[in-house]
């Protein structure tokens, strides 16, 4: 419903946990990251803060069709 390249930044408090836990995952998570992408402006942030290990949720926030610069903090 939001326009797309609308938002400088959106943050994630546990989504990609709770999708994680669907019965679907990696669908639903690349559905999710599909809209974040769409409506991020160029030079927006997505930030999002994980309960999972980086190395459980990499292949998770990793799509063919979505391509974000990840930085572990």
């Amino acid at each position: 419903k939001y326009p797309d390249k609308s938002f400088d930044m959106v943050l994630d408090k546990s989504v990609v946990d709770t999708l994680s836990c669907s019965d679907y995952p990696k669908s639903d998570i690349a559905k999710m990251l599909h809209h974040i992408h769409r409506i991020l402006k160029d030079d927006g942030y997505y930030f999002a803060i994980l309960f999972g290990k980086p190395e459980q949720r990499m292949g998770e926030l990793s799509s063919p069709h979505v391509k974000f610069d990840i930085k572990v903090v």
